[in-house]
């Protein structure tokens, strides 16, 4: 057996114990967003058991059998503590309800969202279900590239401002909390479903393209690189003129996208 052939046969042996012998419900890493490619992951004593509902580490080999971890997370919303934010702020709440999660604004003209308390990412995949659970329509939608300090990101929301109206969908930028003269874009889609039914929403960021899709139909790419690094995800919701907008959300899902994993199991 040639010698890098033996190499590549312990990579596999090192990683599949690593996967089968793990005795808890989950795996994380202690400070995942600290863990670049260029670590060599020989210190165990960060793996920790999480009790953290659905949230998981994949390990990927990459060049020079360097560990990438990528992140998988999915929520439906049936745990409380799966650790999302419950508040009850002038404007809006949020809070687990019956398997889902809600957003309620209570305003006219204001919004209000929740960012996942743990999923970071730079190139990602998001997904998330949303509903009307009243006639009292606004937006809904995902965001992401939520930086620390909240005053920029990105918004994918679908619109319908007045019951029969034709919903829509737009991509917003919001830059150093300055609100934008305007959405990077907008359109109408027959890919939407109207009023109280369910739509599935797909967010792709990686590099500098944002693909969106509306129920499985890749609607519009859209390429921006003013924000790019290692920034927040999460939910939000909006009134138009009408108060009282109540959104449901449902299986929540999010993965990273290892911007080399198709060096996998490859050596120099």
């Amino acid at each position: 057996m040639a010698h890098r052939d033996l190499f590549l046969l312990f990579a596999l042996l090192s990683l599949a114990l690593l996967i089968t012998v793990w005795p808890g419900p989950a795996m994380s890493v202690a400070s995942p967003s600290s863990l670049q490619l260029s670590d060599t992951l020989t210190d165990t004593s960060t793996l920790t058991n999480t009790s953290v509902s659905h949230f998981i580490y994949l390990p990927v080999v990459s060049r020079n059998f360097r560990l990438v971890p990528v992140t998988v997370v999915f929520d439906d919303f049936s745990d409380p503590g799966s650790s999302w934010p419950e508040v009850d702020e002038t404007d809006y709440s949020t809070a687990y309800v019956g398997g889902e999660y809600r957003i309620f604004v209570k305003s006219p003209n204001q919004g209000g969202g929740a960012m996942h308390p743990h999923f970071r990412c730079v190139d990602c995949v998001l997904e998330v279900d949303a509903r009307y659970a009243a006639d009292a329509y606004g937006a809904y939608g995902l965001s992401f590239g939520i930086t620390e300090d909240d005053e920029s990101f990105y918004l994918f929301v679908i619109r319908e401002d007045l019951p029969g109206e034709p919903p829509y969908y737009e991509i917003w930028k919001v830059i150093g909390g300055v609100e934008p003269d305007g959405p990077l874009y907008t359109a109408a889609s027959p890919h939407i479903n109207p009023g109280q039914s369910t739509n599935h929403l797909r967010v792709v960021r990686e590099g500098e393209d944002i693909r969106v899709y509306i129920n499985g139909e890749h609607v519009i790419t859209v390429p921006d690189d003013d924000i790019i690094g290692l920034f927040g995800v999460g939910l939000l919701a909006g009134s138009g003129e009408i108060s009282g907008v109540d959104v449901r959300f449902d299986n929540f899902f999010a993965s990273t996208i290892p911007s080399n994993s198709k060096n996998a199991f490859t050596y120099d």
